[in-house]
């Protein structure tokens, strides 16, 4: 694959592939078996390793993500065990034995090989099936998806960019999924969750002890998206700037009530 391919592209052409490989090596042609295996671990390999948009470093590390990772390395393990099995058939297949005896044994360990080979095709062709279902699951069927509101959750490029700006902010993410953020601040640690609903995103906070601005107690609140009575133009922007407010309270810059300023600030 020379031009920029999708996530989703790429592994629909290793299960292409490996359907083409179980296919000939029903047929008997060991050779462009093992073309095509070599071809499936090679694009596997490149998968796991390229840090652009084309591979797997650049996502964030979810339980969905995981999954995938681990697919594509059960199905390089396959074609891997596959891609032995094969060669040892084509260089039987080369092999006639002299004596009955000989040819016996070319005929066991040509038996025990398309056994094997018959294990691993299979496995092969299915955890690649399971691995599309888990791209199209998380909509990775473009190169480069984008959402500069950082409003759909369902977009791991969404949930990483999300993770760098709180971490900018002084923010540590301990989890972050399609399913919302858990993540602390201040010394002490106190909690921060973001989870979102269709149309909605809420964020919780308990309460920083430590910090004098935090005199109301905890911290809930809300963004509706496409909300005309907004003063935030997305989620994105409304996101940053309560983490702008936030950091200043826990750095000491700002010891005016919290939610005070949330609400001078447009929040509630």
């Amino acid at each position: 694959m020379t031009k920029e391919q999708s996530i989703k592209d790429q592994i629909s052409a290793m299960l292409a592939w490996a359907i083409e490989a179980k296919q000939n090596a029903d047929s008997g042609k060991y050779s462009e078996v093992q073309g095509l295996l070599r071809t499936i671990n090679t694009q596997g390999r490149r998968l796991e390793w390229r840090g652009s948009k084309e591979g797997l470093k650049h996502l964030p590390k979810t339980e969905e993500i995981n999954e995938l990772k681990a697919k594509i390395s059960e199905a390089r393990a396959a074609a891997q065990n596959a891609m032995t099995s094969v060669k040892h058939l084509e260089k039987l297949a080369k092999k006639e034995g002299k004596t009955p005896a000989e040819q016996a044994a070319i005929k066991k360990k040509n038996s025990g090989y398309k056994k094997e080979t018959g294990k691993s095709m299979p496995i092969l062709i299915q955890v690649l099936k399971q691995a599309k279902v888990i791209v199209e699951k998380l909509g990775l069927d473009k190169v480069a998806e984008l959402d500069p509101n950082l409003e759909d959750f369902n977009n791991p490029n969404t949930l990483k960019r999300i993770k760098e700006i709180m971490e900018a902010h002084h923010v540590r993410v301990s989890s972050i999924s399609h399913r919302g953020v858990n993540a602390y601040f201040g010394k002490s640690g106190a909690s921060l969750s973001m989870w979102p609903k269709p149309g909605h995103i809420t964020i919780q906070c308990i309460r920083l002890y430590e910090c004098p601005a935090f005199n109301s107690g905890g911290i809930i609140i809300g963004y509706t998206i496409h909300s005309r009575g907004s003063k935030y133009p997305s989620f994105r922007a409304w996101l940053t700037r309560f983490l702008e407010i936030l950091d200043d309270a826990v750095q000491g810059r700002s010891t005016k009530d919290i939610e005070i300023r949330l609400e001078e600030e447009g929040f509630y």
